[in-house]
């Protein structure tokens, strides 16, 4: 929920975490919860308590904005394929550590293997094609 707060999530009552907004670029942005074996199966009353972001308003009011506005403009449920989560995992972390190799040689082998793999994937086909490549890249 992008609205420059936190939110509490409550399932059937009881809190299982908290997500908070990428809306101000530096702070700490939670956007996932995984889901409690406990719930795994069964029909989940969801409730979502959310607060406004004090540290957002102070940011804008230092850059001189008279005002600020917030909207709770997008939130999901989705259920994430393990196999995909892990690729993307093992993807970004090769990535980003790319930078803070200093041996120029290995961080361009990384990079090329990164980019291989990924221009293996098949973005434009049918979710089992997507993830049949995805499995061998």
């Amino acid at each position: 929920m992008n609205f420059g707060g936190e939110t509490i999530i409550r399932f059937d009552g009881e809190i299982i975490g908290s997500v908070s907004s990428k809306l101000h670029n530096g702070w700490v942005c939670r956007e996932n919860i995984p889901l409690p074996e406990k719930y795994e199966g069964k029909h989940i009353k969801i409730e979502a308590e959310s607060g406004i972001c004090c540290g957002g308003f102070c940011d804008d009011a230092m850059a001189g904005a008279k005002e600020t506005y917030y909207d709770a403009v997008s939130s999901g449920i989705l259920r994430v394929n393990k196999l995909c989560e892990d690729y993307y995992y093992k993807v970004r972390t090769l990535f980003d550590s790319v930078e803070l190799i200093h041996d120029k040689v290995i961080a361009e082998r990384i990079y090329r293997a990164v980019d291989e793999s990924v221009h293996m994937l098949r973005f434009d086909f049918t979710r089992e094609d997507f993830l049949k490549h995805q499995t061998r890249a």
